[in-house]
C-alpha cells in the first residue's frame, strides 16, 4: 500500500515515533540530602510525521483540510517505506503554504502537513 495516514494517501510520509521508555518522576524533600525517584511504567515518546502531496492546487488544499480533520482522533499510518504505525493520537496538525513544483508536463503544487501526537 502507498504512504497514507488513516487512509488519506500521501506521496511521501516521513517520520515516526520513539521507542517506549521508562517514565521517571523525581522529587526533592527540603532539609534532606539527595532526591527521590519513582518509575511509573513504559511511556512511548511522541511522534511526528511530515506528509507531502503533489497535485493541483484545489486537490492539495482539500487534502490538507482532510488531514487537519484528523486532529483529536486515533489513526493508523503507513510511511513510504511500508512501516505501519498503529493507534496514534493526533494532537497537532500544521499545514504549510502550498508551493509550486513543476513536474512535466504541467505545473503542480506541493502540499506539506506536519502531524504530531502520542501513542493512544
Amino acid at each position: 500500500m502507498a504512504a497514507n495516514i488513516d487512509g488519506i494517501a500521501c506521496k511521501f510520509l516521513k517520520g515516526g515515533s520513539d521507542d517506549p521508555k521508562l517514565s521517571v518522576q523525581t522529587w526533592i524533600v527540603p532539609g534532606m540530602a539527595g532526591i527521590g525517584a519513582h518509575t511509573s511504567g513504559l511511556n512511548s515518546g511522541r511522534f511526528q510525521f511530515t506528509a507531502v502531496l503533489y497535485d493541483t492546487l484545489p486537490l492539495v488544499r482539500s487534502w490538507m483540510s482532510d488531514l487537519e480533520e484528523l486532529q483529536g482522533t486515533v489513526v493508523d499510518a503507513e510511511d513510504d517505506q511500508g512501516t505501519l504505525y498503529e493507534d496514534l493520537m493526533v494532537v497537532s496538525v500544521r499545514r504549510r503554504t502550498p508551493t509550486v513544483a513543476y513536474i512535466p508536463p504541467d505545473p503542480t503544487y506541493r502540499g506539506e502537513v506536519v502531524i504530531e501526537g502520542a501513542p493512544a
